[in-house]
Order: structure tokens, then C-alpha cells, then sequence
């Protein structure tokens, strides 16, 4: 049990993660 929610929050922060890369690259064109 506590496998899975650990594996639910790696994914979730996977997740973020690669939405915050997706803004940053976003923020980048718009700034340069």
C-alpha cells in the first residue's frame, strides 16, 4: 500500500514537473 502511494506521488510530481518545464520553455520564447 505504501508502495503505491508513493508510486502515485512520483508520478504526480513527474507530472508537474514536466508541466513546469513545458511553461519554462513557453516563458522563454515569449521573453527572448
Amino acid at each position: 500500500m505504501a508502495t503505491r502511494s508513493l508510486t502515485r506521488v512520483l508520478s504526480m510530481r513527474e507530472r508537474v514537473e514536466d508541466t513546469l518545464s513545458a511553461h519554462r520553455n513557453e516563458l522563454v520564447c515569449l521573453l527572448s
